[in-house]
């Protein structure tokens, strides 16, 4: 089975989605240093989540 690596996804404007192989979790970037993740998605896709923020430089201020 193929791994499956998360990634980013433009929604319109501010907002964006990341996208996993059985959701998309949006998430609202005025920019990359107050974002606010609405799901932290399933557990299991937490790793890849993590890793997609680290990589890009995100940092989560707010989950809902």
């Amino acid at each position: 089975m193929e791994q499956f690596a998360p990634f980013l996804e433009p929604v319109l404007g501010d907002t964006w989605c990341i996208v996993t192989p059985f959701c998309r979790l949006p998430i609202y970037m005025p920019d990359r240093s107050q974002a606010i993740l609405i799901d932290s998605g399933l557990r299991h896709h937490g790793q890849g989540i993590l890793e997609l923020l680290e990589e890009e430089g995100i940092h989560i201020t707010t989950l809902l």
